[in-house]
């Protein structure tokens, strides 16, 4: 799981690429599993990152220098919470 954590964090450009997600203290939130229904447009990466967390209850972290000056693709449909990421 810290391996995908890092995954997550290593590159702007690499952040989709994140199979798993870890919360605070390395606990799930939420199944990564679960469906949700998207419809997001692109937005600022840090944005979306609150987004996703707000849909899905998984608390992704991120460095502010990570996310800095990245925009998220615009993401719609029914799909798993850990496909969205």
């Amino acid at each position: 799981m810290i391996d995908s954590l890092k995954n997550l964090l290593c590159t702007k450009r690499n952040w989709l690429g994140a199979s798993t997600l870890l919360a605070l203290g390395g606990k799930l939130l939420a199944d990564p599993t679960a469906v949700h229904n998207f419809d997001q447009s692109e937005l600022p990466l840090s944005e979306a990152i609150s987004a996703y967390s707000e849909k899905t209850g998984i608390e992704v972290l991120a460095s502010s220098d990570a996310v800095k000056g990245v925009t998220a693709p615009a993401i719609s449909g029914s799909i798993s919470a850990e496909e969205a990421i």
